[in-house]
């Protein structure tokens, strides 16, 4: 069954890579704020649908206040480094940030250290860096706009599985779907307000041609973050994650060379080498 949840996992991580894409290309890479909008707000609405009998307990509160900040930090930072710095670097931090749940895993939950954690943690980590390697000498400037934004925004991510994990515990498994139900209203109402401010002219556009990718995106997040904290009760937090983006990693691959026909340089592709075995490595 974890193998089979996992699998889910990494599938809807990927899709949402593909998303948007697919977005980007609809509408020529414009409304990026209203992209997170119209996506979270469709989770919220296959949330509504699926959940069943709702049951909104106060206790709950703080944890999805504190998802949904860090969640629309995440969100705002990485455009604003996106645009004020070098883009593949930007994108190899994102990356990195996966080790922040794992580090938590291991230091204050005493989550057991396999045979393979090591190799295999630290061939994800050299994986990631040669995928991004074709384009990491771009020849943009590193400023200290970038340098802070680009930290926040590496903070942020690795805060929300963070919070996820701590919410789960603390509240034995349950309100799952009202935790992020909360958290997404507050990341709708945060993307749609710098949305109406930066993007103004392009929503209807942007509306039109790309509320489908918008919507398969924002359904597959669900399921993602859903399955993510049904699957931190079930397997070391340290493992899950390098496991969701090794997987992701390789399945990512595999879209974007037969979905996409990128071609990819000789040392990204052994950069999914490496990505694969460490998968292999990780469930030793």
């Amino acid at each position: 069954m974890n193998a089979l949840l996992l699998l889910i996992t990494i599938f809807g991580t990927s899709i949402q890579g593909v998303s948007t894409k697919a977005y980007g290309k609809k509408t020529g890479g414009k409304g990026c704020y209203l992209y997170l909008t119209l996506s979270r707000a469709a989770g919220i609405i296959l949330l509504m649908l699926t959940a069943g009998k709702l049951s909104f307990d106060r206790s709950i509160l703080p944890y999805s206040l504190a998802f949904g900040v860090l969640y629309s930090l995440t969100a705002i930072f990485n455009f604003l480094a996106v645009n004020s710095g070098p883009l593949a670097l930007t994108s190899l931090i994102t990356s990195y940030s996966l080790m922040l749940p794992t580090a938590y895993g291991l230091i204050f939950l005493r989550d057991p250290i396999s045979v393979g954690f090591v190799p295999g943690l630290t061939l994800l980590l050299i994986s990631l860096f040669l995928i991004n390697k074709k384009t990491t000498d771009d020849g943009v400037a590193i400023t200290p706009k970038w340098i802070v934004c680009v930290c926040i925004m590496f903070l942020a991510n690795g805060g929300c599985s963070i919070v996820q994990s701590i919410q789960q515990r603390a509240s034995n498994g349950l309100f799952k779907s009202e935790f992020m139900i909360i958290a997404l209203i507050l990341v709708v109402v945060v993307t749609f307000v710098f949305s109406l401010f930066h993007e103004k002219k392009d929503i209807l556009y942007c509306t039109k041609r790309g509320w489908l990718p918008a919507v398969v995106c924002g359904s597959a997040n669900v399921i993602v973050n859903l399955l993510v904290m049904v699957l931190q009760g079930l397997m070391p937090v340290s493992v899950l994650f390098p496991l969701i983006s090794a997987g992701s990693l390789v399945l990512t691959f595999f879209f974007a060379r037969f979905l996409y026909k990128e071609k990819l340089s000789g040392v990204q592709i052994i950069g999914y080498v490496l990505g694969t075995l460490s998968v292999v490595f990780l469930n030793i």
